[in-house]
């Protein structure tokens, strides 16, 4: 639909494959149809576009743009200690 109506189609790639494999031969055609039809890619380093690149190096073609992951750390500020937060979040740690 996106194409139909001429909207450009950018892929923000965090994941360059599934978590589990369960459908190998689904996930190849899917790769092999979405890659060349995207206009560009948007990564969040310069480290994960390589990474992109040895994963999927069809995606070579296509202009891939690297927009830094932002923080909050001016918004929320660090009033706990990191085991203060595990305690607050019920994260038990086993020895």
């Amino acid at each position: 639909m996106a194409r139909l109506k001429k909207t450009n189609i950018f892929w923000t790639a965090h994941n360059f494959q599934p978590h589990e494999r369960e459908h190998p031969l689904p996930e190849w055609v899917i790769w092999r149809v979405f890659l060349p039809n995207i206009d560009g890619i948007i990564r969040i380093s310069d480290a994960s576009k390589q990474e992109l690149l040895r994963e999927h190096p069809q995606s070579r073609s296509v202009p891939i743009f690297t927009i830094p992951h932002g923080h909050y750390r001016v918004v929320y500020p660090d009033v706990m200690s990191r085991d203060e937060a595990r305690i607050a979040c019920g994260i038990v740690r086993y020895r």
